[in-house]
């Protein structure tokens, strides 16, 4: 079960895609998010920014750089005196594993009714 190609560029000689992932994180981009830079992906109690393409984030608990793609994840506070307020926390930034990508890549197809 070979994936298809989304670009001849990427296919090495044995057939086989070759892309890192700066690479199909700009494909996803491109071919699924119509050109868009970040893809936000919310569950029950958090919300996933993907940022596929675009600027660094200063990562201020390692005081590192983190280039993209990379992904920062809110966590939903619920008010227990007031269910229907809430705030978000932002929790750390960290790059995308290919992982991380095939989560987006399923994501936008099924937005796109590609599944």
């Amino acid at each position: 079960d070979t994936p298809k190609p989304r670009s001849f560029d990427y296919i090495g000689e044995n057939g086989k895609i070759i892309l890192n992932i700066k690479q199909r994180a700009m494909e996803i981009k491109n071919t699924l998010n119509g050109g868009y830079n970040s893809v936000s992906i919310k569950t029950k109690d958090k919300l996933t920014r993907y940022d596929l393409d675009g600027k660094p984030h200063y990562e201020k608990t390692s005081k590192k750089i983190i280039d993209t793609p990379h992904k920062i994840e809110y966590t939903k506070h619920i008010n227990p005196q007031d269910p229907t307020k809430y705030r978000m926390s932002q929790g750390l930034v960290e790059p995308i594993s290919h992982k991380d990508l095939d989560i987006v890549e399923n994501y936008l197809k099924r937005q796109n009714n590609e599944i």
